[in-house]
């Protein structure tokens, strides 16, 4: 049976009811922005749903990553956590959720969800994001160490360096086939600047890391089908 990538997340929302519903609209928003840009990608559109959680079940992790940084910069300073779970549906697919589906893609989304945010509260080993479902412990233990460092990576970057971060996610996604110049005429940078705080930011790696756990994803889709 076919295997798909369920995305479960929960966002710790402001106590102001006005704020709150400023944040659900800006989610929203970009909700309708990915759905577009990333309708090939998803087996059912991002949605949001009561008690400040979302979904969106994907065909396969070539954009996840991109997707998850971008809800994250869309609701700071404000947290959200993310479960991310492989295994089969056991329901039928509809595109926009009108039928809910259901099997072990979204148990272990759930699952990852949970874990996400009880790391918070830890010493050590604290990620927002929780990847469950590897066939392989041996390669869910790596993938779950990678998630956490790139987490650490994360903390450490200034309101600056998260804000060009932001500008080259909107610009190249989470490419690492970056072309400097371009980019600076792009961001309004001189080229030696952007790549001194793209050295700081270790954005490069970063996205490397990314893209290779997304490849690991798709692995399991394709070695499980």
């Amino acid at each position: 049976m076919r295997k798909y990538i369920a995305l479960m997340g929960e966002m710790s929302p402001p106590v102001d009811a006005k704020e709150k519903d400023t944040l659900q609209e800006k989610l929203l928003q970009e909700f309708k922005i990915m759905n577009v840009s990333m309708e090939n990608d998803l087996a059912s559109i991002f949605i949001l749903t009561a008690k400040n959680m979302f979904l969106a079940l994907w065909n396969g992790a070539e954009r996840l990553m991109e997707a998850i940084e971008k809800i994250r910069f869309t609701v700071k300073p404000y947290q959200v956590s993310f479960g991310i779970g492989i295994g089969d549906i056991t329901t039928g697919i509809d595109k926009t959720h009108n039928l809910r589906s259901d099997g072990p893609a979204w148990w272990e989304a759930k699952s990852a969800l949970d874990f996400a945010k009880k790391s918070k509260r830890k010493t050590y080993g604290v990620t927002d994001a929780v990847i469950s479902g590897f066939s392989d412990c041996d390669l869910s233990s790596l993938v779950g160490d990678s998630m956490v460092l790139m987490h650490a990576v994360r903390q450490r970057w200034t309101q600056g360096q998260e804000e060009l971060v932001e500008e080259i996610v909107k610009y190249r996604g989470f490419s690492t086939d970056l072309v400097q110049k371009d980019l600076a005429i792009n961001l309004g940078m001189d080229q030696p600047s952007l790549n001194k705080k793209m050295k700081s930011t270790l954005i490069c790696d970063y996205f490397r890391t990314a893209n290779t756990i997304q490849s690991l994803i798709d692995k399991e889709l394709k070695d499980n089908k």
